[in-house]
């Protein structure tokens, strides 16, 4: 068995440890030493064989990324590091439509402040996800080569090819819009609220269910008012007053807080 320090990606809440080694296989640690973790194996039929790139734990989860042979990303999730499922790689953009990872995911970074995850592909996309496994965000962040990255601060650094830095402040490439449906099921285990920021008369013609309406020129006051670890769902008309506000409550310590984006209402 190679020793500890040849492994990459060493990670896991004690016991489980996962790692990776140069040549894409993984490796286990229950506590009595490293043993070969044969995923490809465990789950033939139901995932594509892959050879991995990328491994880390959040703290509550673990992330693992994969190449298959035809060159594509997959990408593996696990609270345990027994059961994975496979996470979705694409997303609908309401001007480009459906995007999708298309290239090696070289590194994948976690941001606790913001519960952030970033995966750095090697052909310049930056993917971000967050909370809701439907909510997924891709950019083209350089026309370059990615070789990994670093989290500073409230910045993400990245390395690019030719030895110079990309650095992107987290809140311009956060992924903080859910689905309905997510908001739905996370109330029912998290105390919070829908939060709507449409005008009154909006809001009494018709509202989301169980949601609460706060002008937007109040805002500041009512938010005071929360305590930080509740859950907070915003909507608005067109999305954008929603995005602000999450972007407000975070920055005040409301780490449970997200936009819904905007919703119309027909009939």
């Amino acid at each position: 068995m190679m020793p500890e320090s040849d492994l990459l990606d060493i990670c896991g809440p004690g016991q489980p440890l996962l790692a990776r080694t140069a040549i894409g296989t993984l490796l286990a640690n229950l506590g009595q030493g490293w043993v070969p973790f044969d995923f490809n194996t465990f789950y033939a039929g139901l995932y594509p064989e892959c050879t991995y790139t990328a491994l880390t734990y959040t703290g509550s989860e673990f992330f693992l990324a994969g190449l298959d042979g035809g060159g594509c990303p997959h990408l593996f999730t696990s609270l345990l590091g027994g059961v994975w499922e496979m996470r979705s790689l694409s997303a609908v953009h309401p001007l480009l439509g459906t995007q999708q990872v298309s290239c090696e995911i070289i590194q994948i970074l976690h941001d606790a402040e913001q519960n952030q995850t970033f995966l750095i592909c090697r052909r310049g996309q930056l993917v971000t996800l967050s909370d809701c496994p439907k909510c997924i965000r891709i950019c083209q962040v350089t026309t370059g080569e990615l070789t990994g990255g670093r989290l500073e601060a409230d910045q993400i650094c990245l390395m690019k090819s030719d030895g110079t830095m990309l650095n992107l402040p987290i809140q311009d490439i956060a992924q903080l819009r859910v689905t309905f449906s997510f908001a739905q099921q996370h109330l029912q285990l998290n105390p919070g609220v829908i939060v709507d920021l449409r005008l009154p008369a909006e809001f009494a013609e018709k509202s989301l269910p169980g949601s609460i309406q706060v002008p937007m020129e109040g805002f500041y006051d009512w938010l005071s008012g929360q305590s930080p670890s509740r859950s907070l769902f915003f909507v608005c008309r067109t999305g954008l007053m929603a995005d602000d506000a999450v972007r407000l409550a975070r920055s005040q310590g409301f780490r449970q807080a997200w936009s819904l984006g905007g919703i119309r209402f027909s009939g």
